[in-house]
């Protein structure tokens, strides 16, 4: 009979390279605005200021740098 836990050796690299993917995938830029970042209300509506008229998909994502 095999046990079906894993070793704390092997949870403890699955762990480190969990938090190692997180880190790289929050450091990435992202064409997205961001829930966090001030551009929606509580409510998670985007604040009109940002695209005034617009209703496209496209207002969500940041204005490139010109």
């Amino acid at each position: 009979m095999t046990s079906s836990a894993s070793s704390p050796c092997r949870t403890a690299t699955a762990k480190s390279a969990s938090a190692a993917l997180g880190a790289r995938l929050h450091a990435l830029p992202t064409a997205y605005r961001s829930e966090r970042g001030g551009d929606y209300t509580d409510d998670l509506t985007l604040r009109p200021h940002l695209a005034p008229g617009r209703t496209d998909l496209a207002v969500h994502r940041r204005p490139s740098p010109a």
